[in-house]
């Protein structure tokens, strides 16, 4: 790509919007790259955090496109045993082409009364009901930020994510639970054992909730992500031997 080495060459910073983007940076250039995550939240929108205390019945929810990739069939699958027992409810938010299908495995696992399909809603209206939930469940294998995952983080709801791509790397072990895999079988059983563990004890999603929301308001927020940028850029102004932030690359 043409400017493709010059313009790294001659950066007195980079700000990398994923780690798998930090990953392809060249050697020579990875020490004034600084991760700051593409998403971001307005916490204005977000001002009233989730409502309950975890207990069974769990309400969990999946909020996006009803695509392939974005995994609402494995999150069945893997749950399916949990909604037939009526330890789990779960908000399925968005539509897409694959609703039909995921309709029918619905109706063909017997969990109807405890699925609820809402459709597409407006943007804005969609934390009033993710707030109601205990955990918001993402098994997507293609995404580079995760927007939702924020957005619940925000909200003090407990994120559960593929450990793969953009939502992994927005997660740790103190804000939500991520979910190895290695294939879609992999994936069911990972997200099939973890929500067990919820289910088993509700209370840990309370904690995780809570050190969600301080994470978002402090990290997340499109205000705290421009202070990171203006630091940045003031330490390039300055001449700073290190730049701020910089260890954000490795959380």
């Amino acid at each position: 790509m043409p400017g493709y080495r010059s313009t790294r060459l001659y950066s007195a910073a980079i700000i990398v919007g994923s780690k798998h983007t930090y990953g392809e940076m060249p050697s020579w250039a990875k020490e004034k790259c600084v991760y700051i995550p593409e998403n971001g939240v307005s916490l204005e929108r977000l001002e009233f955090a989730r409502d309950r205390s975890a207990c069974l019945p769990l309400r969990g929810a999946f909020v996006g496109r009803l695509v392939p990739y974005k995994g609402a069939d494995i999150l069945l699958e893997a749950t399916a045993n949990f909604l037939r027992k009526k330890q789990l409810e779960l908000d399925i938010i968005g539509d897409g082409p694959q609703r039909p299908l995921l309709e029918a495995m619905v109706a063909r696992l017997g969990i109807q009364s405890s699925v609820r399909f809402h459709g597409w809603i407006p943007h804005v209206e969609v934390p009033n009901t993710l707030r109601t939930c205990d955990f918001m469940a993402l098994p997507s294998i293609r995404e580079f930020g995760g927007g939702v995952v924020i957005e619940s983080m925000a909200l003090g709801v407990t994120p559960i994510v593929a450990d793969y791509a953009g939502p992994s790397e927005l997660v740790d072990e103190k804000t939500g639970i991520r979910v190895p895999f290695h294939d879609s079988k992999s994936l069911v059983e990972g997200m099939r054992l973890a929500i067990g563990r919820i289910v088993g004890a509700p209370e840990m999603l309370d904690k995780l909730g809570v050190t969600a929301r301080q994470k978002a308001r402090e990290t997340f927020t499109w205000e705290a992500k421009a202070n990171q940028v203006a630091a940045i850029y003031a330490a390039v102004l300055s001449g700073a031997t290190k730049l701020p932030f910089s260890d954000l690359q490795s959380r």
